[in-house]
């Protein structure tokens, strides 16, 4: 007879993407594996959250589906889904300029919300465009001046991936601060409180029944503090043992890789 697992306090689980599951291309099999027996037999609702807005949600359930996850793109949330979804329910079917990738316009149009051409736009969506032109962001400056809405995907100055570090989107978001001495109207990446708050609302449930994993204190786990929710550092992504330490911004458990979930009496 096979041993029983203990219970999980814990009922939701909401969880980064890259630094959790995989940095750059190296797949991170021991955290898959947790999450899945977590999910499957244990019955744990899993989020994944990412603020990377260069892929859509049905890219990311492709990719997931690929490392053994039974999934769909309504436990898939990243933050140029949320964008959309807050603008077209904020605004209706407004016209958007946007500096962004495939992903970002695909989760747009998803939300009918229309891309600019010819007109002045009633937003401008910033988020990372790895083929930024100088073209682009005089333009989306120009629209920001006259009045179009300013709506940062997220602010995350710096993009790890594959052993470097890229500028983020927050750095486009930053240059256009500059240049229009206006901070955006809306950001909505982590640390702000949109995707936890969405998740929240859609499962009815307690703060004290989800917990946050992340890899980065500045974006997943700041967030988490910010809305009371206990959070989870795995040491898999970006951020080290001397990065916590020199921190102010603290988890509730920090674990070498998400074995933990599994092994820890605390976190049972």
């Amino acid at each position: 007879m096979s041993k029983s697992r203990p219970s999980f306090k814990y009922k939701v689980i909401l969880s980064d993407l890259d630094g959790v599951l995989w940095r750059g291309s190296k797949v991170l099999y021991e955290n898959i594996e947790v999450l899945k027996t977590l999910a499957n037999e244990m019955n744990i609702k899993i989020y994944f959250t990412t603020n990377n807005s260069t892929k859509s949600r049905e890219e990311y359930v492709s990719k997931l589906k690929s490392l053994g996850f039974t999934v769909t793109t309504d436990y898939v949330i990243t933050s140029g889904s949320l964008t959309a979804k807050i603008l077209r329910e904020k605004y209706g079917e407004i016209s958007v300029y946007v500096i962004g990738e495939k992903g970002l316009y695909e989760e747009l149009a998803m939300r009918n919300l229309g891309i600019a051409r010819r007109r002045k736009p009633e937003a401008v969506v910033v988020g990372l465009d790895r083929k930024l032109t100088y073209k682009k962001l005089a333009k989306a400056l120009d629209y920001i001046l006259n009045g179009s809405l300013f709506v940062a995907t997220n602010t995350d100055a710096t993009l790890p991936t594959n052993g470097k570090v890229i500028p983020g989107a927050g750095s486009i978001v930053a240059a256009l601060i500059e240049a229009s001495g206006k901070k955006p109207d809306m950001i909505v990446g982590k640390p702000e409180p949109w995707m936890y708050l969405e998740v929240l609302k859609r499962e009815s449930i307690s703060k004290d029944k989800v917990l946050v994993i992340g890899d980065r204190l500045d974006t997943d786990i700041l967030g988490a503090n910010r809305l009371g929710i206990d959070s989870l550092l795995v040491l898999t992504g970006v951020t080290s043992k001397t990065d916590l330490a020199k921190s102010s911004t603290k988890p509730k458990y920090v674990c070498n890789n998400l074995k933990c979930l599994l092994n820890n009496p605390r976190i049972l």
